[in-house]
């Protein structure tokens, strides 16, 4: 995916659920809060007893997302 099509595909799913898979590989589960021109912010499932927390991401970190991540 480019940068432009995971934009688009973010600003669409703000404060939905979204499976995101970064160029290492890893795949997570997140809550899209914010998106800007360069990236996203977004809030991790936390583990049971964790607190939960937010985090940046460059649009160019992730290579595949996909939005039936409920």
């Amino acid at each position: 995916m480019t940068a432009d099509e995971i934009a688009t595909v973010l600003r669409a799913n703000i404060g939905r659920r979204v499976a995101v898979t970064y160029c290492d590989g890893d795949t997570d589960i997140v809550k899209v809060l914010t998106v800007d021109d360069e990236g996203f912010v977004f809030e991790a499932a936390p583990e049971p007893g964790d607190n939960t927390a937010m985090f940046w991401s460059r649009f160019e970190d992730i290579v595949d997302l996909r939005t039936d991540a409920e």
